[in-house]
């Protein structure tokens, strides 16, 4: 019975430890960036355009900081550059499958839409194929956006300049 007890008492110190190491690994900044960069690689296979991410670090209090976020246009132009996001994210709600992020602060946002070349990421965002996703459905919750020095190259809408000017100034109130 001795030797029973000292196997189980073995092996439940064996399983903490590898939990252990496991929780240090993903707090790690190197894997989080090396997962995000394969999530972008995958998301850029199924765009047909090219998505990089710089780094990745999860920081104390559930925030999560980004930087270098990068989108080409299908013709290899940038269509959009963020310079750094930080999130913060109430990670008990995806238990839940639940997105709920407090804050985000976007910082240095440049956005380029010209001669429709924004089409293929809205054709994507609409398509009728959800087979892939229909195994994890979540929902997203955002309470509060920030974006500071955003930088914005929009050659492609139907507005005059003055109809944008005053559309930008509603923005503020």
């Amino acid at each position: 019975m001795k030797r029973f007890a000292y196997i189980v008492s073995i092996l439940v110190i064996c399983i903490l430890m590898v939990a252990y190491m496991l929780s240090l690994l993903v707090r790690n900044g190197e894997v989080q960036t090396a997962a995000v960069r394969w999530l972008a690689a995958e998301v850029s296979q199924a765009l047909k355009a090219d998505v990089d991410v710089g780094r990745v670090e999860y920081r104390f209090f559930n925030t999560l900081h980004i930087d270098d976020i990068y989108v080409s246009d299908r013709q290899g132009d940038t269509l959009l550059y963020v310079g750094a996001v930080d999130a913060q994210v109430r990670m008990r709600e995806l238990v839940r499958r639940k997105l709920s992020v407090r804050k985000v602060a976007i910082d240095r946002p440049y956005v380029n839409l010209h001669d429709n070349n924004y089409a293929f990421l809205v054709h994507a965002l609409q398509s009728p194929d959800t087979t892939k996703f229909d195994s994890l459905p979540i929902a997203v919750r955002i309470d509060d956006v920030h974006i500071t020095r955003i930088r914005a190259r929009v050659d492609t809408l139907l507005l005059t300049d003055a109809e944008a000017r005053m559309r930008l100034q509603r923005l503020d109130n």
